[in-house]
């Protein structure tokens, strides 16, 4: 399993590099890949937390280190818990609990959440695969 993980982390590798730099989505979810390949290379979770009104993501230790979204637009990203655990419905309206962080462990897995990208107005909710790190097809929100 382990090695099968390992060829899939690096295989993933060379799809997410292209077409990454332009789009802010893309590139954030890029980003994502490589805090699971640097997960499993270290072997040992490490944390993500987004910052700054929801245009820096940082993970590792002592947040090491630091992804910027781009400038160009106006782009967010939020964490949101899972559909079936953050909706709360208050006043009829339902309002989505936020969360601080996620951890991505050592196996390439992850914590299950969803993640909000508010750009120019537009709303895109990717529900993030525990297993892969990767957005689940057909759960964007538009």
């Amino acid at each position: 399993m382990a090695l099968l993980s390992g060829v899939l982390i690096v295989g993933s590798s060379s799809l997410i590099g292209t077409g990454a730099k332009d789009d802010p989505e893309e590139a954030l979810l890029a980003v994502l890949q490589k805090v699971r390949r640097e997960a499993v290379e270290r072997n040992q979770p490490i944390e993500v937390q987004i910052y700054e009104t929801g245009t820096v993501l940082t993970w590792g230790e002592g947040a090491e280190q630091t992804f910027t979204l781009p400038t160009s637009e106006t782009v967010q990203a939020k964490l949101l818990a899972a559909e079936s655990l953050g909706a709360v419905l208050i006043g009829g309206q339902a309002e989505e609990k936020l969360l601080e962080h996620f951890k991505v462990y050592p196996d390439g897995t992850c914590d299950l959440f969803r993640l909000d990208v508010r750009r120019n107005g537009a709303r895109r909710v990717f529900a993030i695969d525990p297993m892969t790190c990767a957005p689940l097809p057909g759960t964007d929100i538009q």
